[in-house]
Order: C-alpha cells, then sequence, then structure tokens
C-alpha cells in the first residue's frame, strides 16, 4: 500500500510513511483518504503525542513526494467522461492538508529530494518542516493548465510578494538555502541522516505537553550540531531581474489579462538578455510555455486575500474550473501521458495568448469574487 503507519518504539508517537518509488510518491485520491483517516484517529488517541511524515530514502532516494498523481486525474476522467474522480481527489486532498494545517498534536515532516504541488501542500502546515541538502521545491502547474493549488492561496501571502509570483507563475525549483531563508523549511539535515533520525525516533519518549520544536530538538541535537549550511544555488543570483519582472504583481491596477500580456512580453526580452542565467531562462520559458487561463487565473489568485478555510474554498472551486473550463486535461496529457510538451504548437492550450481569452471564458474560470 502506498501509505502506511506504524506506532514508533516507544508508543509515545506515529510514524507515517509514503511509499510508490515508481510514481515518485504522487499520491492519489485512495492515499488521501488513508491520510485523513490517520491523521483524524491520531488526534482522537490519547497514546499518540505526535505524528510523523516520511519517504523513506532507501526505496525513492530522488523524492519524498511529487505531488498528486494527476496522470490518475486524466486517466479516470478519460474512462468516465465526468469529474466525479477529480472532484473527490480536490476536496480529501483539500481536506488533508486542512487537517495538517490544524493538527492538535506536534507534527512533524521529514522530507528529501523532490517535493512538489500536492507534497508540499501535505506538509506545509507542520510546524516542523526537515529539508535535507538534496530538496527541491517547485509549484510547477503553470505547465500542466493549473495553479498553484493545495493552500498556497494562503501560505503564498506570508512569502514576500515578489517571490510568491516568481514561484507561482514559473514553477521554478527552490533548493535548500533559499527554503531555509524563506521559512519554507525549519530545519536542515543530510539526507543520508534521515533514516536514522527515524530509528532514533522509536525511542523517543515524549514528554507530557511537548511541542514539535522540543521533540525535534530531542531527535536532532546531535546531528544539528554540525550546523550544515547547503552548498546550493541561490535564486538571489537573479534577483535584480526577478524583482524587474515581478515585483509589482500585486499591487498593479492593470486586469489579469492585461497584466499577464505586459509580463509575457517582459519575460521574452529578459530571456534574451547575457545577464540572465540558463536557470532563470529555463524557469521563464515555463512561464511562456503555460497556459495563458492559468497564468491569468494566477494573477487573480495572487490578489486574494484570504483565511486559511476561504483559500481552500476558493482552491476547490478554481480546480474544479480548470478541469471543466481550462486547459488542464490538456496540459497533463502533454506533460505526463504523449510527453510531446517539446513539441511546436504542443500542449494546444484553448487560448494562445491571455488577450485572446474572451471574458466570459475567464469568468467561467474564475471563482467567486472573495478578495478582500
Amino acid at each position: 500500500m502506498q501509505i502506511s503507519s506504524r506506532p514508533t518504539g516507544t508508543g509515545s508517537g506515529l510514524l507515517i510513511e509514503i511509499n510508490q518509488p515508481k510514481k515518485l510518491n504522487a499520491l492519489d485520491l485512495e492515499s488521501f483518504l488513508e491520510l485523513d483517516r490517520l491523521l483524524r484517529d491520531a488526534a482522537a488517541n490519547p497514546s499518540v503525542s505526535f505524528v510523523a511524515i516520511w519517504a523513506p530514502t532507501d526505496s525513492n532516494p530522488k523524492a519524498f513526494c511529487a505531488g498528486g498523481d494527476v496522470r490518475r486525474l486524466y486517466d479516470e476522467f478519460k474512462k468516465s467522461n465526468d469529474l466525479g474522480y477529480g472532484s473527490s481527489f480536490f476536496r480529501s486532498e483539500y481536506q488533508v492538508d486542512q487537517r495538517v494545517w490544524k493538527f492538535p498534536k506536534p507534527l512533524l515532516a521529514f522530507t528529501h529530494g523532490i517535493t512538489m504541488g500536492g507534497g508540499i501542500g501535505l506538509i506545509r502546515g507542520a510546524p516542523i518542516r526537515l529539508i535535507c541538502e538534496s530538496s527541491v521545491w517547485a509549484m510547477p502547474e503553470i505547465s500542466i493548465g493549473l495553479y498553484p493549488d493545495v493552500g498556497a492561496t494562503y501560505f503564498f501571502k506570508q512569502l514576500p510578494p515578489t517571490w510568491a509570483a516568481f514561484m507561482a507563475l514559473t514553477g521554478a525549483r527552490i533548493g535548500p538555502k533559499d527554503l531555509l531563508e524563506l521559512g519554507l523549511g525549519t530545519h536542515c539535515c543530510l539526507q543520508e541522516d534521515l533514516s536514522v533520525l527515524v530509528t532514533d525516533l522509536d525511542q523517543i519518549r515524549v514528554p507530557a505537553g511537548a511541542s514539535s520544536k522540543q521533540i525535534l530538538d530531542l531527535l536532532l541535537s546531535p546531528i544539528l550540531q554540525r550546523q550544515l549550511t547547503p552548498n546550493t544555488r541561490s535564486w538571489k543570483q537573479d534577483w535584480a531581474l526577478i524583482e524587474r519582472l515581478f515585483g509589482a504583481i500585486t499591487t498593479s491596477p492593470m486586469s489579469a489579462q492585461e497584466l499577464a500580456h505586459e509580463l509575457l512580453l517582459a519575460a521574452r526580452q529578459t530571456s534574451l538578455r547575457d545577464d540572465c542565467s540558463t536557470e532563470l531562462r529555463q524557469a521563464l520559458e515555463t512561464f511562456i510555455k503555460g497556459s495563458s487561463l492559468s497564468i491569468c487565473l494566477i494573477l487573480e489568485q495572487l490578489r486574494q486575500r484570504l483565511s486559511l478555510e476561504e483559500a481552500f474554498a476558493w482552491e476547490y472551486e478554481a480546480s474544479i474550473g480548470c478541469m471543466k473550463e481550462g486547459d488542464f486535461f490538456e496540459g497533463v496529457r502533454s506533460r505526463l501521458v504523449d510527453k510531446d510538451f517539446q513539441s511546436p504548437g504542443k500542449p494546444q492550450w484553448k487560448y494562445p495568448s491571455p488577450e485572446e481569452i474572451p471574458k466570459a471564458a475567464l469568468s467561467r474560470l474564475l471563482p467567486a469574487a472573495k478578495s478582500r
């Protein structure tokens, strides 16, 4: 089974494991239903003092979780020609994510390698988010006709606005140095130490009322004494160009379509500059080739000011819209099924440019206005 659990050796905690290496631990509907059950039961069980979530590094050294299993969403839609599975999937995923944010006991997330989309959503609400020198986080939904969901409408507001816009619109891969500076990761260790930590976790006896930080201090104190500083690339090296492109999005008076048009022009010009790094050029290419509908939706998303519950309600409506009115299934087809996204004219987005989107089409996609 993709999701398994066991009590720690002392019985103090519950360890939840994600283990589907052939899919880089991508999560399907059944996975979220099981996660929801485990978290609900652990919250109600007085003998469980804490919960930890991880993915065994020996079976899948490349990834903690590559996100939701959107290929399965595509396959189920093609079989049934209705949105029953997709609707249930997003509802269950967002319910688990909210349960993590509101979990009443210490919750620790041990992550490594690829952590994307739904993988970020699963653990973002945990008070302790341990990353490794191998960690790569990204929200690349723009390339599959979606938008950064799983609570990003809420937690992007906890980031500097330029960072939020850059991550949302380019799907840029964020390494451990930036993750720590942004507070997306709270602690860092070597990937080779994760299995040791889980072994040590079995021996921890948690004092009554201990916090997540106190548990982690007990667990990590010998390892964190190394003061690990990841020697990885930072996007700060490109910050002048990033700030020039994405720095004024949330304050612009332009409509989403007008702003999308201007941003795409500026991104194309920036990608041709001699001082544009290879990494930034690749990120801008993802933006330029992304779905016009998704770009406009993301620009509207970045302007929202919502509570946690409101954000997830907004996202559920938006995700249904992306399946019914947007480019989601075409994006998944191109990226994950036929893998022709690097071919000329592929994927075939509904509208080649933002200015070609009819206002009625954009209105059908957007959730009811809730910004405040």
